[in-house]
This record gives structure tokens, sequence and C-alpha cells, in this order.
């Protein structure tokens, strides 16, 4: 989903996309990530108020933020909506959501997360 993301003063503003959206946080993905300071304001497309949300973790341009405020029912239910209006827009969005996904091991999310496996130790 395009969002965007700024500083808490709104000078810095950069265009990204909302990724693994929950209710105490999210994924985003851009190419400034590195600039981001760690407060940050998060504008999802059809949110009419920004999110107010911390900077946990950052990897290459992927950013985990948890939101300050875990989002209301309101806003939960708002997501949901924009994100049903994605799939029949999207076929192919549509289909990616029916594809059964196995729950990947803490070793496998590693390595997908880090550049090189850890070193095995003796």
């Amino acid at each position: 989903m395009p969002a965007f993301v700024s500083d808490v003063s709104c000078t810095f503003v950069v265009k990204c996309v909302v990724r693994d959206m929950s209710h105490s946080g999210c994924r985003i993905a851009t190419s400034a990530v590195r600039d981001l300071p760690d407060l940050v304001l998060l504008t999802p497309e059809g949110f009419k108020q920004p999110i107010s949300a911390m900077i946990v973790w950052r990897l290459g341009k992927m950013a985990g933020l948890y939101f300050e405020h875990a989002a209301d029912e309101e806003g939960r239910m708002r997501f949901k909506n924009l994100r049903a209006a994605r799939r029949r827009e999207d076929p192919a969005a549509a289909l990616a959501d029916k594809i059964p996904r196995r729950t990947l091991s803490f070793r496998e999310r590693l390595k997908r997360w880090c550049a090189a496996p850890p070193e095995k130790r003796p």
C-alpha cells in the first residue's frame, strides 16, 4: 500500500510502500531508510491522520515501525477495506493471498534477513 513517511515536524517527507501492517506496527520499503529519523509519522493512502511510529529496525531498503498507539478498531477496518479493494482491482493480488504459506523457521527467517548465514561454531 502506498504511503508517506516523514519526520515529526514534516520537514522531510518520503514516499514508501507499507507491507505487513498490523495493529501494533508495519514494515515499510523506501530508498531513503537510512535518512529517516527514529521517530516518524506514517500516512498510508486513504488515512486522513498520520500514525506516530518509531523505527525499531532497518535493513537495506526496509524498516520496521512500531506504532506508539495501537491502531483503533476503525483504523484496522479501514486498512482491511483498502486491502480488499486492491484485491478486487488486481486479480494477481487476490490470487497471491490464496496461496498457502508455510511458517518459516527462525533459521530460515534469519537467512532471508541477513546477507550471510551465521558462522557455525565447533
